[in-house]
């Protein structure tokens, strides 16, 4: 059978590829592929590879070192940029850590190294190897990590190969050598040194060669000496000969490294050798030239050539071999390019006392080695992907051995650790085979392209000749129709790239129409001589030849043309253009008159576009003048002087900016910019004085700064403006286009600085245009529309209604003037728009805004039907969709505005204004947020925002609006999350707009309004009095500033509102009456600006009715809450069903209702307030916490006035739950959340026990506890029943929870490193995790409702039943205890019934008898920080200090149970599990007893067991084949040094170990003891064992649970580190450590400890302890449980339980103190 193997050599500087072929057990290297760069650029629709690519800003080479660069952190937001040489990463000093690389955007997505890299290896599978099947086995540098393995065989998958092995380069080469060589040479043993120097690393192996194999005896590495740093030393040689020569600025880098490496290799042959490079001065280049003696003298004095053989040296040292037996010293790769290395190391070599031969050996190759590789025996394994070993020695045998030891095999697995997850790599892998048959089809459009443009132009050269001679009339105008129509589409900007499809209709039209008339021209002419066809063809009726003809087609067209500028007829242009067209086709073209023709007919098409505005034309005129200005100056006519040459390149200069201005191809206005210089500078040096060439000059470079935001573009440009329009005489006939320029020149500068005095002249002298220009002028309209923007900018600025008012008129104006054709109607329209919009904001008419929307409409339809650009009246369209929503509140507006803007983002790629943009779109997803709740909004209108802050320069006049926008946002994703870090991020951003808008500026007042509302957010969560206080003041600043402004300002209500916020909260903390009066004063200010039906009206309801309540409570005036109830409910009744603020005004109300009813009785108000409070906590949108509180509420008033509605109540609590401590936020987070709850679930069972339905009590208890845990588990369910009737959601739903876990826990990581979070890039990186989880947990929750809607599967992965659970006690009792500030119970669960017992103890004594224990614990030295096993602790304390809390908790709790479930003592007790909860989780249930009369205790009765919840005893057992072949991984560190910690030594772990040793069989047994057992050693041992003993110690961190953890050795296996494994074979796990059942007291319920992270990952038994443990004990315990373990052939972990039993009875019996024994307790089953 034929098996195809790749070998590739993935260099930094060039990819080398082997191709091997095995059949029938032979092994052949079939092909050697020529190099391939390992480059990747980008053009707009396609990808480019190889070193022939054409070098732009988008290349990425060195893509070996890239994926490193950016393997462990990817940088975010970044432009591309090429790295150019000497080393934007590819080179940086010694020791210095390589910076991030920048993705690379494409395609509207951000491509990372790894798609880099991957689709370089798609070209590598494409170009060389087609799409044969073959494994893949690469070779990389031996500095490459097994992270950067991993990744560079991700991106192997990516590109469509099979990755099978990866294998260090220099190894490679020695088994090349070994396997095609050394064989031939005869086969003895020897030793070989290889040397490799390439372009950016240098290595060097010693490798002995045998009959059987190869053995690695060193390898010497060093990653920053190769090629490159030769490159160095030409360079600044280079620079020291010739000032003029900058090594740092020579671009491109590639051609650079190309004519370096060509000079290099003239000199191994020649002894002189040159380069062109780069100047500084005027010259372009400068050819330098050097001899081989001063190469060999740089490689010398540079130290290079000892640095090498420094490498060969060290590799020979560390093998300890001696160099008198090496049979020689290799050269490979770059190593034989250098002329003096060779005998530079001989000279070494002779040196160290041996005469060993150095060759250069250029027939050995790394990518065959690694081919050969591929077809060793050795080259077996069950692992996916195969690598050598990283540190040597190490033997590679060419054939599997049998004496091969399991200790170090030939190949080893690559670790798995870092690979991308499935979900990923699938889509990548997605991404790449979209981009390959998008690459594909660019190229074959690209040829139908061309094949278009080859018959037009055939057509045309026999369009007025062949084919008029021959062809019908009616045929003529049909061919000349589709000629048009074929060309039209050619010089569309609407064209796209990809429309093969059109290039191909167009052809077939056109090949339809001739291929006839070719056949018939054929036939008719197939008997004249080809030298006279074209003469007889052309021939008039007078017989006049071709170039008679063409004189007079050129002088008719030429009159036609002069008579057009006498009368302006047009249709003189018209007839005109024919007769130079034809005259040009008859001219020669090596005519010396050509360029007089080529101008000639482009000022023709150029003048019939201003008077047609027909841009076919307009590419006709440029195509023309482009020609005309490659020709060499025509003998005859007007071009002969420089000065009508520079006339034809100002006309091209317009042309090109005509185009640029429909196309938006900045191309474009490059070239434009380009031939406008031409015509400034003469030819002997001097400025033009030109005002045309000044102006349009200046025109042009403005439009680039408003692109490229390059200052010095717009201060030339504003010189150039002014200096036309100054040096123009009064009576110029183009005087008024001068000023007006110059004006827009300031308006510009205006934009920037936002200087009055700029725009004030602006306006001036666009007046003055605009009054001196005719209604009939074509530049009319373009005048009035930019005064209309003038005073548009300076309403901005001066808020004065005189300025909007004249923006709309001369708007208004601009597009009436403007033709229904006019290619500047769209932007004409899209002003108008914005300024209505303005004009609105400041009169508050409605009917502003409809107009707006009507006007900005017109303006997009007129876009698509005349071009590009549209993104200026989709902006406006989406502004005004903005303004309307504000009104109406509707959905289909604020959701169209979104999509509007997002298309107008996306057309304004490389835009200066895309940061613009952005923050419109930005602002449009918060409005939506805020409106409807989704929480991907605000973080997609954050991440877009932080994008246009970060572009925007603090100069530009919209930068503060940019800041106020982004900080808007960060305050309505703190109302959300209640995040803090997005409180001050907002508070810092509002505070920078406020310092960068002008202190007059009329809109200041809305900055100081959204300062406050920051800062008295942040008040409330941390009550600092100066952040309360500074809210105040700005808030009664923005009220004095629009009282000022005009009346009925739209914003009065808002400001009004705000103020009232401020000092409502300043009551709450001060308690100051006065302050509350303000307030309600400010909101009934507020609610009197609202008239009619106002998007905020319910807002500004609630916050005055709230204030009101406040004011009752102190007054008990009837009047308040009678108002406060009559304002609520309009706030309810005018605030949408789906709006997130709903829920809030409902339970206001309701509140409202409670205050009334308590101080009058009626009780009518509490069952309307418990409706009120039902209808908030069951409502469909709004912040989870308020529904929380809604519903908490809601069950406090039932319960109180016995409503029937309480079970519902509670059932809706429990139900909010997971949704306050949501999956999508970070643990600490959840765990945060669960604490401010409360105990609801015990409360709750408390409540249905009383009502006598125990059942239900229990579903409650599991439902509200053990969440955290609950929520992990749940990603990690089995989905086997979904996947046989939904497979296609069962797939889903395992992706999204795999992608989802793997999120939490890139954010638990973030704990595990504990990283300074102060640091921006961390921050980054924090909010971008934060962001991406919250999207996939809103994923999962729409995934799960929408399974949920299946039949069959209504209750999937939803709490089980009471049915469900009771089968946890199928075989033995389960006692829940369940404490309340209520009562106290106790749930019986037995095989058959269900009990309940009240227990006779109170929440209060409970809570004492917990601290009792406590203090005992304390007072014994056990809970101390660093008391931890084998610490030195307190003598322990007479037994009646233990035994009096032990006795009240039997006496108390513990008998009453025993006696219910009728139990008595026995030789052999039953089991029993507790299922603590609340307090109770705090309490050693499993030791209560009567220790000094009765002698009566659990321990007697029976084996007592934990469980958290019920659901873990329903686990189904492991399979029995693992079972029956158990793994234990058991991990010693009896000492181990921590920074920070003090750790006493634990000289009983030996023994503890040598106990597991000597009863668990060798085959089963992992040993991990003291330097062994690190973190990575002890997560990749447990990944697939059955059983798991930690025998350390351990700390228990209170105030953060997850980062408690066991000291191993040198570091700590943080508990955040171990709920990221799933374990799936995990059936028993033994912590003997101290403190790791020892869990969070805020959170009793949640087992967050080191025993609960166990039972999370997946071990079904669980031995730990409560608090410390002394440290003989543990080998006592260790081996009476393993004993008991390993007794039978199936390993069952739930004996455990009897064993401790059973020992712990031991160490009883002997006297041990009750601190010694009672720590020791089972979890699970």
């Amino acid at each position: 059978m034929e098996k195809n193997i790749i070998g590739i050599d993935f260099g930094n500087k060039s990819i080398k590829i082997a191709q091997g072929i095995g059949i029938e057990g032979r092994f052949t290297i079939d092909n050697d592929y020529p190099p391939i760069s390992p480059t990747v650029a980008f053009e707009e629709r396609r990808r480019i590879f190889d070193s022939t690519l054409k070098v732009t800003d988008t290349a990425i080479d060195s893509l070996q070192r890239y994926l490193v660069m950016t393997s462990e952190s990817e940088a975010d937001h970044a432009s591309t940029k090429s790295n150019n040489w000497p080393g934007f990463d590819s080179q940086p000093h010694r020791g210095q850590r390589w910076r991030l690389r920048p993705k690379v955007y494409y395609r509207e997505m951000w491509l990372t190294a790894t798609q880099l890299v991957g689709m370089l290896f798609g070209h590598v599978r494409r170009t060389t190897l087609g799409q044969i099947p073959a494994d893949t086995i690469i070779a990389v540098p031996h500095w490459y990590t097994d992270r950067d393995r991993q990744a560079l065989a991700d991106c192997l998958v990516i590109g469509g190969l099979n990755p099978t092995g990866i294998i260090t380069d220099i190894v490679a080469v020695a088994l090349d050598y070994g396997i095609s060589h050394f064989n031939i040479e005869g086969g003895h043993s020897r030793v070989v040194a290889f040397l490799d120097v390439g372009h950016s690393t240098t290595s060097a192996a010693i490798v002995t060669f045998s009959e059987n194999g190869l053995r690695v005896h060193a390898i010497a590495t060093d990653s920053f000496l190769g090629g490159e740093v030769i490159d160095q030393s030409l360079m600044q040689h280079f620079a020291k000969t010739n000032p003029h020569i900058d090594p740092f600025h020579q671009k491109p880098t590639s051609l650079l490294t190309q004519s370096l490496e060509q000079l290099k290799k003239t000199l191994l042959k020649l002894q002189e050798a040159e380069i062109d490079l780069i100047s500084t001065d005027k010259s372009p280049l400068h050819r330098m030239k050097l001899t081989r003696d001063q190469y060999q003298s740089l490689l010398s004095e540079s130290g290079w050539l000892d640095r090498v053989s420094a490498i060969l040296m060290e590799a020979i040292n560390t093998s300890q071999i001696d160099p008198k037996s090496l049979h020689s010293v290799e050269l490979v790769g770059g190593s034989g390019s250098v002329p003096s290395l060779k005998e530079h190391l001989q000279t070494q070599m002779k040196g160290a006392g041996c005469s060993t031969r150095v060759k250069v050996n250029s027939e050995l190759s790394a990518a065959r080695g690694v081919a050969h590789a591929g077809a060793l025996r050795s080259f077996r394994g069950d692992a996916a992907v195969l690598r050598d070993h990283s540190t040597a020695p190490f033997d590679i045998n060419w054939v599997a051995s049998s004496r091969e030891t399991a200790k170090k095999p030939s190949w080893i697995a690559l670790s798995t650790a870092h690979r991308l997850n499935d979900l990923d790599l699938v889509n990548l892998l997605d991404q790449e085979l979209y981009m390959e048959e998008m690459d594909k089809l660019a190229a074959e459009t690209e040829e139908v392209h061309h094949e278009l443009v080859r018959i037009i132009e055939t057509i045309s050269e026999k369009m007025d000749g062949v084919y008029a001679a021959i062809a019908h009339p009616e045929s003529m105008t049909r061919l000349q129709k589709a000629l048009d129509n074929a060309m039209r589409y050619l010089v569309s900007s609407e064209r796209d790239e990809m429309t093969k499809l059109l290039y191909e209709a167009h052809l077939e039209v056109l090949h339809d129409i001739v291929d006839p008339l070719d056949r018939k021209s054929a036939s008719l002419h197939s008997d004249i001589p080809v030298s006279g066809r074209t003469s007889h063809a052309l021939q008039d009726d007078n017989g006049s030849s071709s170039n008679q003809r063409g004189v007079q087609l050129f002088d008719m067209g030429t009159y036609l043309l002069a008579r057009f500028s006498q009368s302006g007829n047009v249709n003189d242009l018209d007839e005109s253009i024919p007769c130079l067209r034809e005259a040009l086709s008859i001219l020669p073209p090596n005519s010396p008159e050509l360029q007089m023709y080529l101008v000639c007919l482009g000022s023709a098409y150029s003048l019939r576009f201003e008077k047609k505005d027909d841009y076919a034309d307009n590419d006709e005129a440029i195509a023309l003048y482009e020609r005309a200005s490659k020709c060499p100056p025509s003998p005859r006519a007007t071009l002969a002087s420089d000065s009508d040459r520079l006339v034809m390149m100002n006309n091209l200069g317009n042309a090109l900016v005509r185009r640029f201005e429909r196309s938006g191809d900045a191309d474009d206005l490059e070239k434009a910019i380009s031939a406008h210089e031409k015509t400034v500078q003469s030819a002997s040096g001097h400025v033009c004085t030109e005002p045309d060439y000044l102006t349009n000059l200046g025109a042009a470079l403005l439009r680039w700064f408003q692109i490229r935001g390059d200052q010095s573009d717009l201060n030339r440009g504003i010189f150039l403006c002014q200096t036309a329009d100054e040096i123009s005489p009064p009576g110029h006939p183009r005087k008024l286009q001068y000023l007006h320029n110059h004006g827009l020149s300031l308006q510009c500068r205006f934009e920037r600085y936002n200087d009055l005095k700029d725009i004030d002249t602006a306006i001036k002298f666009c007046e003055e245009a605009v009054r001196g220009t005719p209604d009939t002028h074509p530049s009319k309209p373009r005048y009035f529309y930019s005064l209309g923007t003038s005073f548009m900018y300076r309403f901005g600025r001066s808020g004065d209604a005189y300025d909007i008012k004249q923006a709309v008129f001369n708007c208004e104006e601009a597009v009436r003037l403007a033709k229904e054709s006019h290619p500047e109607r769209p932007t004409y329209l899209a002003g108008l728009s914005t300024c209505l919009i303005s004009h609105y904001e400041h009169d508050g008419q409605l009917s502003g805004i409809q107009r707006a929307v009507e006007v900005s409409e017109l303006a997009v339809k007129m876009t698509t039907d005349l071009g590009p650009g549209g993104y200026v009246p989709l902006h406006a369209l989406g502004i005004s969709l903005l303004a309307i929503f504000l009104e109406s509140a509707s959905a289909q507006d604020i959701n169209r505005a979104v999509v509007v803007l997002e298309k107008a983002a996306r057309l304004t790629k490389n835009h200066a204004d895309r940061p613009l943009y952005f923050m419109t779109l930005g602002r449009a997803l918060a409005m939506r947020f805020e409106e409807y709740g989704d929480i991907t909004d605000i973080d997609k209108a954050i991440r877009v925002q932080e994008k246009a802050e970060e572009q925007l320069p603090d100069d530009q006049a919209t930068k503060p609006n940019c800041l106020s926008h982004l900080a808007r946002s960060l305050s309505r994703r703190f109302s959300r999350l209640n995040e803090v870090l997005d409180i001050d991020k907002a508070i810092k951003a509002e505070k920078r707009a406020l310092k960068l808008l002008p202190k007059d500026s009329p809109t200041r007042f809305k900055y100081t309004t959204n300062l406050g509302n920051s800062l008295l957010a942040r008040f409330e969560i941390q009550r600092s009095i100066k952040d309360a206080k500074r809210s105040i003041e700005l808030h009664q600043n923005a009220v004095e500033a629009i009282e000022l402004m005009a009346e009925n300002h739209p914003d009065a209500a808002l400001v009004y509102n705000s103020l009232g916020l401020s000092l409502t909260v300043n009551f709450e903390a001060s308690g100051n009456i006065q302050e509350l009066d303000k307030a309600v004063d400010a909101y009934e200010k507020a609610t009197a600006c609202v008239v009619g039906h106002h998007k905020d009206s319910h807002a500004y309801h609630l916050n005055l009715g709230n204030a009101l309540i406040h004011r009752f409570d102190s007054s008990r005036q009837i009047v308040d809450i009678t108002k406060a109830i009559t304002s609520l409910e309009r706030a309810v009744n005018t605030t949408p069903e789906d709006h997130p603020y709903r829920d809030n005004a409902l339970n206001t109300l309701a509140r409202a209702l409670i205050v009334r009813f308590k101080a009058f009785g009626s009780p009518s108000d509490v069952h309307e307030a418990i409706r009120r409070y039902s209808q908030a906590a069951t409502s469909r949108s709004g912040s989870p916490w308020r529904k929380f509180l809604s519903a908490r509420d809601w069950v406090t008033c039932a319960r109180d006035v016995g409503n029937p509605t309480l079970k519902n109540a509670y059932e809706c609590l429990l139900d909010l739950l997971p949704r306050v401590a949501w999956l999508g936020l970070d643990l600490d987070r959840r765990r945060e959340e669960i604490s401010k709850m409360g105990s609801v679930a015990c409360d709750a069972a408390a409540d249905a026990i009383a009502m006598g339905d125990p059942k239900t009590a229990v579903t409650w208890l599991e439902k509200g506890r053990f969440i955290i845990w609950s929520q992990g588990l749940r990603l990690r369910s089995p989905v086997d029943e979904l996947r046989a009737a939904h497979p296609n959601l069962a797939d889903s739903l395992e992706k999204i929870s795999t992608a989802l876990e793997n999120k939490v826990n890139d954010r638990i990581r973030h704990v595990d490193t504990q990283v300074d979070e102060k640091l921006d890039g961390h921050a980054r990186d924090l909010q971008f995790m934060a962001t991406r989880q919250r999207a996939l947990a809103d994923e999962f929750d729409r995934l799960l409702a929408n399974i949920r809607k299946k039949r069959g599967f209504e209750h999937f992965l939803l709490p089980k039943t009471f049915s469900e659970l009771r089968k946890a006690a199928d075989k033995y009792p389960v006692a829940i205890l369940n404490p309340s500030k209520y009562r106290c119970d106790a749930v019986l669960l037995m095989p058959d019934d269900v009990r309940v017992i009240e227990l006779p103890i109170g929440h209060q004594r409970l809570q004492k008898l917990s601290d009792e224990f406590g203090m005992l614990l304390k007072q014994s030295g056990r809970t101390m920080r660093g008391s931890e096993r084998g610490m030195r602790v307190a003598p322990a304390r007479k037994s009646d200090a233990w035994s009096g809390p032990l006795g009240i908790l039997w006496d108390l709790v513990a008998s009453h149970i025993i006696k219910a479930l009728d139990l008595t003592p026995s030789s052999k007790p039953q089991r029993m599990w507790w299922c603590p909860t609340g307090i109770f989780s705090r309490l050693p249930l499993h030791a209560a007893g009567d220790y000094n009369v009765n002698k009566k205790s659990v321990p007697e009765v029976v084996v007592s067991s934990y469980t958290p919840t019920l659901g873990l005893l329903l686990r189904e057992p492991n399979s029995e084949v693992s079972r029956r072949s158990p793994s234990v991984v058991a991990v010693g560190v009896s000492r181990t040094t921590i920074p920070g910690l003090v750790a006493s030594p634990l000289p009983m772990v030996k023994d503890e170990m040598s106990a597991i040793g000597n009863i668990v069989p060798s085959k089963s047994l992992v040993m991990l003891q003291e330097g062994k057992a690190t973190v990575n050693n002890i997560v990749k041992a447990i990944s697939t064992c059955t059983a798991l003993h930690l025998a350390c110690h351990a700390q228990q961190d209170p105030m953060n649970p997850l980062s408690s953890a066991f000291l191993v050795h040198g570091e700590k296996l943080y508990l955040s580190r171990l709920i990221r494994e799933s374990l799936p074979n995990g059936e028993f796990a033994f912590l003997s450590a101290c403190q790791t059942a020892q869990g969070d007291e805020n959170i009793p319920d949640e087992a967050m400890h080191l025993a609960g992270a166990m039972l999370f990952a997946g071990f079904r038994s669980v031995i730990a302890t409560m608090w410390s443990i002394d440290d003989a004990d543990g080998p006592i315990v260790t081996k009476a449980v393993y004993s008991a373990l390993f007794k039978t052939p199936i390993f069952d972990g739930s004996v455990a339980a009897n064993a401790l039993h059973h020992v712990i009875g031991q160490l009883r019996a002997n006297g041990a103190p009750f601190e010694r024994w009672v720590p020791f307790i089972s979890l699970g089953l």
